[in-house]
């Protein structure tokens, strides 16, 4: 199965436009409290979504089961979404197609990083935030890393894929005196998307 097979499934119907969505998405979060490890959730979603334009009627349908079978079915209800509804005169859309294929240039792969080391580098922070002053009652350090792939498909020919790669760490620090309590925190991001342009790959 590919997302080209389902738009020449769609393309087999009686409709004006229909374009493909795959997404993979894959995320690690780790968390450090208070100088030990406290959690890391490691998750791997992916799913398509459908568009199919009839008549000026738009009809969707998503299904995070990718068998081709059930690829299928989402197809036939995105479908019979925009065909129950009627519209008006068939419409004839004329734009430019992009056919590319963009990978994120990234200096390292957060996912080459050694997860003992991603748990060192939060242990440091968090002892960090304790260390700088006696009133710190509560230390968190916290971090986060996605990588996202998308590949997009039309009726037009137009065929698109591409990735993002993101990652974030946070330290959150809680202070305590006299009875009176105060937070704050400082979060660095980083997202690396490299917008798709029209030459051919």
């Amino acid at each position: 199965m590919s997302v080209e097979d389902l738009v020449d499934y769609l393309e087999g119907k009686d409709i004006d436009f229909c374009d493909v969505r795959y997404e993979r998405r894959y995320g690690l979060s780790v968390g450090v409290v208070n100088g030990e490890l406290r959690y890391i959730n490691n998750e791997v979603f992916e799913g398509v979504s459908i568009r199919v334009l009839i008549r000026g009627v738009w009809g969707y349908a998503s299904t995070t089961d990718v068998s081709w079978e059930s690829l299928k079915y989402a197809a036939d209800r995105a479908y019979r979404n925009a065909k129950k509804v009627g519209g008006g005169k068939k419409l004839h859309l004329d734009a430019p197609t992009i056919n590319t294929r963009v990978k994120a240039t990234v200096r390292i792969n957060p996912k080459d990083v050694d997860l003992e080391d991603k748990i060192d580098i939060l242990i440091t922070l968090d002892r960090a935030q304790r260390d700088t002053d006696k009133r710190i009652v509560n230390s968190n350090s916290a971090y986060q890393e996605s990588i996202l792939s998308f590949h997009l498909v039309n009726s037009h020919g137009g065929n698109v894929s591409w990735d993002e790669v993101r990652t974030r760490i946070i330290a959150y620090s809680v202070a305590s005196e006299a009875g009176n309590i105060q937070y704050s925190f400082l979060a660095v991001s980083y997202t690396h998307l490299t917008l798709p342009t029209t030459e051919r790959v």
